[in-house]
């Protein structure tokens, strides 16, 4: 059973990861699904939860009071000004390693963004993002 993003997430997140003390929740490993893999990680506020699909990574990060609500890091680093670029598919290393410093360099922003008071915020704007990427892609009119 590989743990390749296990050991990418250690590699990348680890300072971040041990300083705000996030512990393993689950794990998840899917030989019938191209080997994706998914690791939850969960801090006494929050949770970051790690997923490979067909050689891409996606980080969401949730706040622990609300389990269900999800939100993608690109997206919040986003909204806050803070893009992160996508390198193509398997560039694990990289692609998490820019993960990291952006949510080390940013991590009282995103929380911020993720509170209780800014989360409606925080939605609307990721979604307003979204709109305007599908508008100037031609997939929708204004």
């Amino acid at each position: 059973m590989p743990r390749i993003l296990k050991e990418e997430i250690q590699k990348s997140f680890s300072n971040l990861l041990n300083r705000e003390g996030f512990k393993e929740t689950n794990y998840d490993y899917d030989a019938e699904a191209f080997g994706n893999e998914t690791v939850v990680l969960q801090s006494k506020t929050h949770m970051l939860r790690f997923a490979t699909d067909r050689g891409d990574v996606y980080i969401d990060i949730g706040v622990v009071s609300r389990k269900t609500d999800w939100i993608l890091l690109d997206s919040v680093l986003e909204f806050l000004g803070n893009p992160t670029i996508k390198p193509g598919p398997n560039d694990l290393s990289r692609r998490l390693k820019e993960l990291a410093d952006k949510l080390d360099a940013h991590l009282d922003e995103v929380k911020r963004a993720l509170c209780a008071d800014n989360i409606k915020e925080t939605k609307k704007g990721i979604e307003a993002i979204g709109r305007g990427k599908a508008v100037a892609a031609g997939l929708v009119t204004a």
